[in-house]
């Protein structure tokens, strides 16, 4: 899939859009939020890039699409990020 960016530094043609997501880390079987902020976001750093971040706190970290220039582009990065 592949997501259009402006890269020339000028408005580009088709308007662009993204979605940032913040997750609070639960403990499986405790339902309760646990501190792997860091080590979350080094595993996810293996795959998706810096698309997947930690947060100010522990608990939490945030992943976000690239500029998508469609809805079915957005909804595949979303998808992808989600897995």
């Amino acid at each position: 899939m592949t997501c259009l960016a402006d890269t020339s530094g000028l408005r580009p043609s088709v308007p662009l859009m993204g979605v940032e997501e913040e997750c609070f880390l639960v403990g499986p079987r405790t339902r309760e939020v646990v501190p792997y902020g860091d080590e979350v976001a080094a595993q996810a750093a293996e795959e998706p890039g810096d698309l997947v971040s930690r947060k100010l706190g522990r608990y939490q970290v945030e992943t976000k699409t690239p500029p998508c220039g469609t809805f079915g582009e957005l909804h595949g990065e979303l998808r992808r990020l989600r897995t």
